[in-house]
């Protein structure tokens, strides 16, 4: 059987890293590749006799390799998510303000959009009460946030 080409995740995560507060773009389905390499790891590993083979240790390495750097990227990715839902929550309470050009937007998988929105719309709805309660206004300031229109629900990773 043809081995797979595999995502270099270390690459990835090594332009996370560089880049501050730009998200990298990832192919759509990219969690979806990562979940799939990583089975085929745990499926590679499961067709080794000898678990003492030097070749059972180098999946079992970079099984560890590719779930720490899936850590990290998430990681990095979220942070970065979360700054933007915070700052464009603020932007939403002074509609006089000029947004931020949303170019991470378009970065971001179809999972880490569902996660912007939501965090956008916790963050602006919280932000708004606190305003109203401190200035006492009758009506909410609460402006809905223009964020990218998606289901609430994630979807699943892995086809069945």
């Amino acid at each position: 059987m043809p081995e797979k080409s595999r995502i270099n995740l270390e690459n990835i995560l090594r332009v996370e890293r560089e880049e501050r507060k730009k998200l990298v773009p990832l192919e759509e389905d990219f969690y979806g590749k990562v979940a799939g390499q990583i089975q085929d790891l745990e499926e590679e590993k499961r067709n080794i006799d000898d678990t003492y083979s030097t070749k059972h240790a180098i999946i079992e390495d970079e099984q560890k390799t590719v779930k720490n750097a899936i850590e990290s990227i998430i990681y990095k990715r979220t942070t970065k998510i979360i700054n933007e839902a915070r700052y464009n929550a603020e932007m939403t309470l002074h509609e006089t303000s000029k947004q931020k050009e949303k170019h991470n937007l378009d970065s971001m998988t179809h999972e880490e959009r569902i996660f912007y929105n939501r965090l956008l719309e916790v963050m602006t709805e919280w932000r708004s009460e606190i305003v109203n309660r401190i200035f006492k206004r009758e009506k909410p300031a609460y402006h809905q946030p223009a964020v990218l229109p998606e289901e609430d629900k994630l979807p699943d990773i892995l086809p069945d």
